[in-house]
């Protein structure tokens, strides 16, 4: 076979193109740093601004001048305000924290944040979900499981998040119910919201483990076993008796693995019954045979 001959111009031209797409490639990368770079410089004193805003409209007058605070106007600088406010809420803890929110509610933020639920921009809706689950009142779970199944991505995981910081076990059922659909939040995040419900949203669940979607059966074992829910160990072991989908018993072992205890013998009742699962096939599969 002889050897094919690649012209030069050809190979000059390969090599050009190539030198050309790694500037393009380049300059792109450099005109996208520069453009977040600004977009971040930006942010920064307008968030500074709305901060400013926000804390002397909860303290209803000027600290300095004493005049009364202008009503903030416009949905743009309501969402900076709020936005502002969750992240001062992220930022200080203990006393400091519980009068923050005290100010806040008396100055009606929380009312305003859900109405702002109800907004057509998504980014008014994320704003309002960040800042009722920062304040952390059980309350706001009724309002954000609205929002779990909402059109917008964002949204939906803020809000995810949002109820985990409530810690509302009511709100258990909605996030267990967007797994059931494709463009659900991730379960990932959906688990670290139970995690943070906590211990009280363990009945909630063991119901979770008799779901339909193998997704969400798996999901609940593997919290439970994560809260070490000792009374989840016979549902646990029911879930890998009877359960055919991998992922589930997957983590129903992982689970009973880690509640320990109790759940060892389940494991071993487990396994004499695997044992007696897979004589009976072999059996069955003799017979056949010996029918033949």
């Amino acid at each position: 076979m002889d050897a094919v001959v690649v012209p030069l111009v050809v190979i000059q031209v390969v090599a050009i193109s190539l030198v050309v797409l790694d500037l393009l490639l380049l300059t792109f990368v450099v005109v996208y740093r520069i453009t977040e770079g600004a977009l971040n410089a930006r942010r920064v004193p307008q968030l500074a601004a709305a901060r400013k805003s926000m804390l002397t409209a909860i303290a209803g007058v000027h600290p300095l001048l004493g005049e009364e605070t202008p009503q903030l106007k416009g949905s743009a600088s309501m969402r900076l305000s709020m936005l502002a406010a969750a992240q001062l809420l992220n930022t200080i803890k203990g006393e400091a924290q519980v009068e923050l929110v005290r100010h806040l509610l008396m100055a009606e933020y929380d009312t305003r944040a859900i109405e702002l639920l109800g907004s057509r921009k998504g980014l008014d809706r994320g704003v309002a979900c960040e800042l009722l689950g920062a304040l952390g009142h059980s309350a706001y779970a009724g309002e954000l499981t609205r929002l779990v199944e909402d059109s917008d991505p964002d949204v939906r995981n803020t809000a995810v998040r949002a109820l985990g910081r409530l810690r509302n076990p009511s709100a258990i059922d909605c996030l267990l119910s967007s797994l059931e659909h494709s463009d659900g939040a991730p379960p990932a995040l959906v688990g670290a919201a139970l995690l943070r419900i906590g211990p009280v949203g363990a009945p909630a669940l063991r119901r979770g483990l008799r779901s339909d979607n193998a997704n969400t059966r798996a999901l609940c074992a593997k919290v439970l076993g994560l809260l070490d829910d000792f009374m989840a160990s016979s549902d646990l072991v029911a879930l890998l008796l009877e359960d055919q989908s991998r992922l589930p018993l997957v983590e129903a072992a992982r689970a009973l693995g880690r509640i320990g205890g109790q759940s060892a013998r389940a494991s071993d009742a487990l396994h004499n019954d695997t044992y007696r699962r897979r004589s009976a096939n072999r059996s069955h599969r003799c017979a056949v045979c010996d029918c033949r």
